[in-house]
């Protein structure tokens, strides 16, 4: 009768649920964005949690040098983007790096060789490059009026790095 622990306890855990069951509810593009962004590094648990916003009709945006950060973020309208910070092969200095680069830019990234100019090649270097070839972040840097492929495209992107970098 004296060991109160596990009442305080389960309902500090009872609230909690509500309150996580309240935002999945009521607003799932923020919940998917923050679950997602907790669960960045953790790819097994990063793809379960894509496979359940796509069934509750969470809209995901892809990777985008241009719109993403770090962590994932909420588009008003659009949908959910995707962080940068959860691709495989990017550090947080080289996201730090590209969205400054971005800001400097005018809000926009234009080529890879502008990309390459303004930022410093130590921080994001070919493995940083090839990262984003790869997860489709450079995608809005090829001209919408191309009709090549997007295989295509990105193998002219992955041609293009060394030139860039140089």
């Amino acid at each position: 009768a004296g060991y109160g622990f596990n009442k305080s306890h389960s309902t500090a855990y009872a609230f909690l649920a509500y309150q996580t069951a309240y935002l999945k509810a009521n607003f799932p593009w923020h919940f998917a964005a923050a679950l997602l962004t907790i669960e960045s590094n953790d790819s097994d648990k990063l793809a379960v949690y894509l496979a359940e916003c796509r069934e509750r009709n969470v809209p995901l945006l892809q990777p985008d040098i241009n719109a993403s950060l770090w962590h994932f973020s909420v588009e008003k309208g659009r949908g959910v983007r995707f962080g940068l910070g959860a691709i495989k092969g990017l550090g947080e200095g080289a996201v730090q790096a590209i969205v400054d680069a971005r800001t400097a830019l005018g809000g926009r990234i234009t080529s890879l060789h502008a990309l390459c100019e303004i930022l410093d090649l130590r921080t994001a270097n070919k493995r940083v490059f090839e990262a984003l070839v790869k997860s489709g972040a450079c995608d809005s840097l090829l001209a919408p009026s191309n009709t090549l492929r997007l295989r295509a495209l990105r193998a002219k992107l992955f041609a293009s790095l060394e030139p860039a970098m140089e």
